[in-house]
Order: structure tokens, then C-alpha cells, then sequence
């Protein structure tokens, strides 16, 4: 009897864990228009942008499979202007079991929502980090 409820648990255990693990396709569609920040009839483009989702980096224009625990997906982009200005900020999301691509896009003028823009997902948390 003890065996069979230890295999129960286990049974149990292996189910709930691996039903909250999902993957989806990301693809980073953030153009270098998208980046660009006008300041006095002047645009800026940054000398370096780069994206991370999950920790896991994505080059403009690619896709990758990302792995996502417990709906929660975390993206951090990373900017710089010529070494005079930059920063760094995560964005988190609740991503929904049932969606299993995402693209990503980029807009300046969205302070409030994280800058980071997903089709259909609100951003649930908007974190500045120190560098």
C-alpha cells in the first residue's frame, strides 16, 4: 500500500510540474525605426539594443523556442547611446497556456507599458536595472 501511494506521488508531482512548463516561439520583429528616439528634430538611433527573453539573447529579425514556467516570461533589453546614455530594463508577462507564438515589437513613447510590445498580453511588471 505504501508503494502504491508513493508512486501516486510521484505520479502526481511529475504531472503538475511538467503541465506548467510550456514553450513558445519568439520572434523579435523590434526593426532599428522601432529604436530610433527623437530628442529637438534630432533622431538617435542606439549604438547597442539587444533583447533577452528568458534569458535566452535574440538577434533582430529571429526566432527562437523559449521555454516559459508557470506562464511567466521575462524579456530585458539592454540600450546604449554611443556610451553617453544607457540602461537596461526587464518586462514581465503572463503568458496564456494556449498561445504558443509571440511576436515582439519596440516603441519608445510606451514608458508605462515597459516599452516591450506583445500582441494581446499587458505587461505585468516594468523592472529598471542598475548597470
Amino acid at each position: 500500500m505504501k508503494k502504491a501511494k508513493a508512486l501516486a506521488y510521484l505520479f502526481a508531482i511529475n504531472f503538475f510540474c511538467t503541465a506548467s512548463a510550456q514553450t513558445i516561439e519568439v520572434t523579435n520583429n523590434i526593426t532599428t525605426k522601432m529604436t530610433k528616439y527623437k530628442y529637438m528634430f534630432v533622431n538617435y538611433k542606439p549604438s547597442v539594443f539587444k533583447i533577452e527573453v528568458n534569458g535566452k539573447q535574440i538577434e533582430n529579425g529571429k526566432t527562437e523556442n523559449i521555454h516559459v514556467d508557470n506562464g511567466k516570461l521575462e524579456i530585458r533589453y539592454d540600450y546604449e547611446f554611443d556610451k553617453h546614455r544607457k540602461g537596461a530594463k526587464v518586462v514581465a508577462f503572463n503568458v496564456p497556456e494556449d498561445m504558443k507564438k509571440i511576436s515582439l515589437t519596440f516603441n519608445w513613447k510606451k514608458k508605462k507599458k515597459g516599452r516591450i510590445l506583445i500582441k494581446g498580453l499587458k505587461a505585468t511588471s516594468v523592472t529598471e536595472i542598475k548597470l
